[in-house]
């Protein structure tokens, strides 16, 4: 066994149970925690096959599987799970210092999928706040082509929330 192999063992034996204890606590059943939980270590695992881990991989599994655990309860059930107040408001406030780490991760992800230019475009008009421009000065192109990568961005952006299963309940 390898020492990578070696520690994500130990780290689905510490997390593993705790993860699933809670999603039962939470009022899913044993089998659909279990999937949960399986479900979010196969993502932490291709997220760390293909070079980018998350940097609080507790706090994203958590996530994951609570995401998980409530799509197919309410498929199978047809309704929210019971306790699904609960669960929300266990993952504490979108503003508690975890879920903004799991945000800011995920948009990093998000962003990194895109062209170079999109990215650039995007990363200066919202996350820097610049005006449009600001971004065709900064960047060396026309105002025109700045709003034309803007819609493709957000276009692109919106398809890759559709495809990723982390924010497959947000897009809803």
């Amino acid at each position: 066994m390898s020492p990578e192999d070696h520690e994500i063992e130990t780290f689905i034996r510490e997390h593993g149970v705790r993860l699933i204890a809670y999603l039962i606590g939470c009022g899913a059943p044993q089998d659909m925690a279990e999937a949960g939980a399986y479900e979010a270590f196969q993502v932490l695992h291709r997220l760390k096959e293909r070079g980018r881990p998350p940097e609080h991989p507790a706090a994203f599994m958590r996530r994951v599987a609570v995401h998980s655990v409530r799509k197919a309860y309410k498929k199978q059930y047809g309704r929210e799970l019971p306790d699904s107040e609960h669960l929300e408001s266990s993952m504490g406030p979108i503003d508690s210092e975890d879920e903004q780490v799991i945000l800011r991760e995920d948009v990093r992800r998000l962003l990194r999928e895109l062209p170079t230019r999109q990215r650039q475009v995007i990363e200066r008009r919202y996350l820097r706040d610049y005006s449009v421009l600001e971004t065709a000065g900064s960047l060396g192109i026309s105002a025109r082509a700045v709003q034309a990568n803007t819609n493709a961005a957000l276009k692109n952006l919106r398809r890759l929330v559709q495809q990723n299963p982390i924010w497959e309940e947000e897009a809803r």
